[in-house]
C-alpha cells in the first residue's frame, strides 16, 4: 500500500513530543510487521515495517498488547459525539511559553512544561462510553482527527480501549483516569 503525505503527516500526530520524557516515541517505528505511532496513550498502526526500529528497552508490553487487541471496528466512528480541538491560553505561563523563577540574587527562565513552550493548551471534549456495565471516558479529540483523515472510520470496545479502524489504518486510544472535574 502506497501512503501519502498527509498519512504520514497523520501518523506523525500521534507520536509523543520530543522534548518530554518519552522523546524516544517522537518519531514513528516498527512494531513486528505493522508500522507504529504512539504518545503512550493514543497508538496507531498501518500494515508495512517502518525504517526506524525502537530499541528492545523501550518496547513495552503495553505496546504489545496494544497490537495485540486491535479489533476489527463495526460501528460507525461519525454516530459518537465528536468535536474538533479547541485551544487556550495557557494558566501557567499566560500564553508566552516560558516561566520565569526570580530570587534577590538570580533570575531564570525555562520553558514551561504545560504548555511545552507553544502557550496555548488543548482544551479537551471527553465521551463516555460503556462497556460491561462499567462506563469508561475517553478523549474525542483523537476520533475527531481519525475522522478527518478517513470518514468512513468504526470503532470499537475492546478490553477497556475504544480501537478504531479505518482503510489505511487502526488505532486505540487508552480511556482516561477519573478525576474530580
Amino acid at each position: 500500500m502506497t501512503y501519502t503525505e498527509e498519512d504520514n503527516r497523520f501518523l506523525a500526530s500521534f507520536c509523543a513530543s520530543p522534548r518530554g520524557e518519552l522523546g524516544f516515541l517522537s518519531e514513528p517505528f516498527s512494531l513486528g510487521d505493522h508500522t507504529c505511532a504512539t504518545d503512550g496513550k493514543q497508538t496507531l498502526f498501518r500494515p508495512g515495517p517502518y525504517p526506524r526500529t525502537l530499541d528492545k528497552k523501550h518496547v513495552t508490553r503495553l505496546m504489545l498488547e496494544h497490537l495485540a487487541v486491535m479489533p476489527t471496528a463495526q460501528q460507525p466512528l461519525k454516530a459518537l459525539d465528536t468535536r474538533p480541538v479547541s485551544y487556550r491560553t495557557c494558566p501557567e505561563c499566560k500564553g508566552s511559553g516560558d516561566i520565569t523563577f526570580s530570587s534577590p540574587l538570580n533570575h531564570y527562565t525555562a520553558t514551561c512544561k504545560t504548555c511545552d513552550g507553544d502557550g496555548t493548551i488543548e482544551h479537551r471534549h471527553i465521551i463516555s462510553l460503556t462497556e460491561n456495565n462499567v462506563t469508561l471516558r475517553f478523549d474525542s479529540t483523537t476520533l475527531y482527527n481519525v475522522l478527518q483523515h478517513d470518514p468512513e472510520a468504526t470503532y470499537a470496545l475492546s478490553r477497556g480501549y475504544l480501537c478504531f479502524v479505518s482503510a489505511r489504518f487502526c488505532g486505540l486510544i487508552t480511556r482516561e483516569q477519573e478525576s474530580d472535574e
